[in-house]
């Protein structure tokens, strides 16, 4: 999705976004509001957990299958474009991926 999309998303709480970099990146530079930390490594495992195991770990609902409104994102295209492979491997047929990632999030972003 473009930087524009994803503003919207979130200007209107309609997005599950997750920011699939490391914790160690993320405590240097922060996440975009409303998303949850899921590091690359964890996004199969955690897609597949029960809901209330899912909560627990990381202090969200857990999006499902169905949902339209999954996003991840990394600091650019590359991790987010594997978390969104394992994903829809997961069933996760609709989510989607924010490719410019971070990198273009904190430079252009209005939000």
């Amino acid at each position: 999705i473009s930087l524009e999309d994803l503003e919207a998303l979130i200007q209107g709480g309609d997005i599950q976004l997750i920011d699939v970099r490391e914790p160690s990146e993320v405590k240097g530079t922060g996440m975009i509001s409303k998303a949850v930390n899921i590091p690359l490594g964890q996004v199969k495992e955690a897609l597949l957990l029960p809901d209330e195991s899912f909560q627990d770990r990381y202090k969200a609902p857990k999006p499902q299958a169905h949902d339209h409104n999954v996003v991840f994102y990394g600091l650019g295209p590359i991790k987010s474009e594997a978390a969104l492979q394992l994903a829809k491997k997961a069933g996760y047929l609709y989510a989607r991926q924010y490719s410019g990632g971070w990198e273009e999030y904190s430079k252009k972003s209005k939000a």
